[in-house]
């Protein structure tokens, strides 16, 4: 029997061990992917919240296609990185500037000021004025102030947004 023993206890004891050394490197990983990640949520959280506060500070800015596009960036990233409640309300936020700058997108093609005339070589000649230009300029002027958004309805959209990343990050308010 002393000869069985001395066969199983180091394989019992290696078994033990390996099971042992396992857990805790699965432990480890997980820590490190789980550090990794509220990483990478932190960054792009603090992105987010810089160009979403832009829009309480300049409200024209919805209208400006580059911002359209660093907000569709952030939504991607959001869409990759965050849990479902902060993607939601995002993307509400995001739904909202693109209607926008859909919006005055259709306001600027009904507007257009440049106008040509196409001969028969396929030369272009302008038939717009500086008064043209000069109404354009007006009436975006105006559009711009009339559908800017306001700040209760910016400010439904963007609370949430606020509150989830929180939340997500486990920051007291």
């Amino acid at each position: 029997m002393a000869e069985y023993l001395q066969a199983i206890v180091p394989a019992v004891v290696s078994i033990i061990g390996f099971f042992v050394t396992y857990h805790f490197m699965k432990k480890q990983f997980l820590y490190s992917v789980q550090t990794s990640m509220y990483e990478s949520r932190k960054k792009i959280y603090i992105e987010t919240y810089k160009l979403i506060m832009r829009t309480l500070d300049n409200k024209e800015i919805v209208f400006e296609s580059n911002y359209e596009k660093k907000i569709k960036e952030a939504w991607m990233e959001i869409s990759i990185f965050s849990e479902s409640e902060v993607y939601n309300s995002f993307n509400k936020f995001n739904d909202y500037i693109k209607n926008k700058r859909k919006g005055y997108n259709s306001f600027c093609r009904e507007n257009d000021w440049e106008k040509y005339d196409i001969d028969e070589m396929g030369n272009k000649t302008p038939t717009f004025t500086q008064l043209d230009i000069d109404r354009f300029n007006y009436l975006e002027e105006d559009y711009k102030e009339k559908n800017q958004p306001k700040d209760e309805e910016l400010k439904g959209l963007i609370d949430p947004i606020l509150k989830s990343m929180r939340k997500e990050l486990n920051v007291n308010e």
